[in-house]
């Protein structure tokens, strides 16, 4: 799914349009992601040093609006 969404043009980092799925992010980039007919913007807030659950994860980003 982020293969096609990239490849779509439907990505952007920090307002350039993203190529790659596999782009890294950093703490402070901001994504939008233009979805099933919808615009979501999401600040990358922190990275995990390593995997962990649904609670974390959601601690790591926000996303506006």
């Amino acid at each position: 799914m982020a293969q096609a969404a990239t490849e779509g043009g439907k990505v952007r980092l920090n307002g350039a349009r993203v190529v790659k799925p596999g782009h890294a992010v950093r703490p402070g980039d901001v994504l939008t992601l233009a979805l099933g007919g919808r615009v979501t913007v999401v600040k990358v807030l922190a990275l995990a040093e390593r995997r962990g659950g649904a609670e974390k994860a959601r601690s790591l980003y926000e996303i506006a609006g």
